[in-house]
């Protein structure tokens, strides 16, 4: 794997997880002062639990990440999905080197071989440990 990617996805993950900045995370700051973390994590989690095979199921598509699907509303699709990838890929530059975003889904970047690929998958299921703390949507209701 090339260490471009090696980096990157470590500090995808590890962003993903702690919602902080290292000191030497250059990808993920970089974009950060851009876009902000939202952005950035949302994404990102989107990217790492595609890639991660301890989340595929049956109908996973393998091939490429698909943005919009026929249950979700398609202006939110055209207007927020595709602007925030496409505002992490401007940002993030160096996703590049391992994805390619299309109008509708986001493949993996041709020039990356099977095994280039496979190697990914095997790299994220290994380091991508989603820590149970980081994941619960629970708002809590606001003193009165």
């Amino acid at each position: 794997m090339k260490a471009i990617i090696k980096k990157l996805l470590l500090e995808m993950i590890s962003f993903s997880n702690t919602k902080k900045l290292k000191k030497d995370d250059s990808y993920i700051k970089a974009a950060y002062e851009k876009i902000g973390s939202e952005i950035i994590i949302s994404r990102i989690q989107n990217l790492l639990s595609w890639l991660n095979p301890r989340h595929h199921f049956s109908d996973t598509n393998l091939e490429k990440y698909i943005l919009y699907e026929y249950f979700m509303d398609a202006e939110f699709y055209k207007e927020e999905v595709y602007k925030e990838f496409y505002l992490l890929f401007k940002y993030l530059p160096e996703l590049k080197q391992i994805f390619e975003l299309k109008e509708k889904h986001i493949e993996f970047n041709s020039s990356l071989k099977k095994n280039d690929i496979q190697e990914i998958y095997n790299f994220v299921e290994t380091n991508y440990i989603i820590d149970p703390r980081r994941i619960t949507r629970y708002i809590r209701p606001e003193e009165k």
